[in-house]
């Protein structure tokens, strides 16, 4: 996930073809961004991972409640994670997250 314009031409340069592959799947995926002192809590009540260990830059794939996502840790002041998941999971993702976000006080932006 970047705001970057041509950041797959920056990437380009810096890593040759024969080694690297981009794949662009921003079209294929609905992303949930989550930020705050608990948000670690949050993703531990469905996620097998190990949060406590998570920096900024670190990205895993892994599971929430049955549904395959990925997890970009953006920020750790104040935590901050951008959540992947497939379109067609979409929702149902997002129902399960403000769930486990409810007893920390969830506000929607």
């Amino acid at each position: 996930i970047s705001r970057k314009e041509n950041i797959e031409e920056t990437i380009k340069k810096q890593c040759d073809g024969e080694n690297f592959g981009i794949t662009n799947i921003s079209h294929s995926r609905a992303t949930i961004q989550i930020k705050g002192i608990q948000a670690k809590e949050i993703l531990k009540k469905g996620c097998p991972l190990n949060f406590n260990d998570f920096e900024k830059n670190n990205c895993a794939g892994t599971v929430f409640h049955g549904i395959t996502i990925v997890v970009d840790c953006v920020d750790n002041n104040p935590d901050t994670f951008n959540l992947l998941t497939l379109r067609s999971f979409g929702e149902s993702f997002y129902y399960h997250i403000t769930d486990a976000a409810l007893e920390f006080g969830y506000v929607g932006v």
